[in-house]
């Protein structure tokens, strides 16, 4: 198949981002200096694919990223891929499963099938090739999950199938999947990837600096808003948000800006800082409250559960003493 055709099949399921097409650019990006330089070496080793296939080596070139949600794991991966000339595809999950199972396995083998053509063509071009699958979790749950039924689970493994067919054949391409819940991955989709990288909540420092640069560029755009901080005070009040809590933040502080009758000297002290922080609140807080409810709602369903067995078993005696008294 020809270029154009690959891609009209590919789009049905997935975006195809060309390197100029990427907004995000990797000098924005602060702090994750051990992730940025694993991920631009896959990029730099899919580039010299051939040198690897000459040495014999497995040319599975992969990354499981995970991590809390807005810490930068797609922002990262669009920014490396802008920089290193690459071509993005991003699978989009939703589109891939259809209301009949059996059309959802046909969408999976056909979709990789035509990925893999793809990336061949690309690189013959000079453009490697990084498919990104975002949530990967909702793809490749864990197979022993007895919630799940059947059909699923042959999803699951004709995924699995179609990942192993990019990894293991020869096609100079990046595979790299990110997730927000790494527990309810299936254990086989953790051993299929090279590498395993961790996106942590940013340290004091990054914190520091993420919010000086959101500031910045607030104050540059609106010259009549002071913020009027003290920055270390603010940051200690930031532990446990991400880089997309914080710009968040200031985004909220803009809001309240444009919304105001006045927009002469609009001061942002500390208690105002403060208090927009606790109605943004922090990525870390809300995970632990999520998790929190989860627990709760399982207790309820399991004491539901027991209620509902020693009901029956009341309601079966009953009968029982009915019958015999007939």
């Amino acid at each position: 198949m020809k270029i154009e055709d690959l891609e009209k099949e590919i789009l049905k399921y997935c975006i195809i981002r060309s390197p100029d097409e990427i907004k995000e650019n990797i000098s924005e990006i602060i702090g994750l200096e051990i992730q940025k330089k694993i991920l631009q070496n896959i990029i730099v080793a899919a580039k010299n694919f051939s040198k690897l296939e000459k040495a014999g080596l497995n040319s599975n070139l992969s990354a499981l990223l995970y991590g809390f949600p807005g810490v930068g794991k797609t922002l990262l991966t669009r920014a490396i891929c802008r920089k290193k000339n690459t071509i993005l595809i991003e699978i989009q999950p939703s589109t891939i499963f259809e209301s009949h199972f059996g059309e959802t396995l046909k969408n999976i083998n056909s979709l990789f099938t035509h990925i893999g053509e793809y990336a061949n063509l690309r690189f013959k071009e000079g453009k490697p090739t990084v498919l990104f699958i975002d949530e990967f979790d909702s793809l490749a749950r864990e197979r022993a999950d007895p919630t799940e039924i059947g059909e699923m689970k042959r999803a699951v493994n004709e995924l699995l199938r179609g990942i192993d067919s990019l990894m293991y054949g020869v096609h100079p391409l990046v595979i790299i999947a990110a997730t927000n819940h790494e527990s309810t991955l299936d254990s086989a989709a953790w051993r299929r990837f090279l590498y395993h990288i961790h996106f942590p909540l940013p340290d004091f420092k990054e914190r520091f600096d993420i919010l000086k640069y959101f500031s910045k560029k607030l104050e540059n755009i609106e010259p009549n808003i002071v913020l009027d901080l003290d920055f270390n005070v603010i940051t200690k009040q930031l532990e446990g948000f991400s880089p997309s809590d914080i710009e968040r933040l200031v985004r909220s502080i803009y809001i309240e800006y444009l919304s105001s009758p006045t927009r002469d000297k609009f001061i942002i002290d500390n208690e105002k800082a403060v208090s927009t922080i606790l109605y943004i609140g922090g990525t870390q807080k809300h995970m632990e409250l999520s998790n929190l409810d989860k627990q709760s709602e399982k207790v309820i369903q399991d004491q539901e559960t027991k209620s509902l067995s020693i009901s029956d078993l009341l309601k079966q005696e009953i009968e029982k003493t009915k019958k015999g008294k007939r």
